[in-house]
């Protein structure tokens, strides 16, 4: 049974998703049109904090995720 809780961790999980992936598309998009070592730096390192939001996000809220996603 899906709780309000595991939907709102599952629609936050969502717009972390979305939000990860524009940054690597933006990014990517950035690098290439600029490709000094500074700025191919702060693409990853906002990548690795992205990236590290959403493993933590992921790996605490398992078990609502998995509740989410299978309704």
């Amino acid at each position: 049974m899906t709780t309000r809780h595991d939907q709102v961790i599952g629609v936050v999980w969502l717009a972390v998703v979305a939000v990860f992936l524009a940054a690597m598309i933006a990014g990517l998009i950035q690098v290439v049109g600029n490709t000094t070592a500074s700025m191919v730096y702060r693409w990853a390192m906002a990548l690795l904090f992205l990236g590290s939001s959403l493993g933590w996000l992921t790996a605490y809220h398992q078990s609502a995720l998995r509740r989410f996603f299978k309704r």
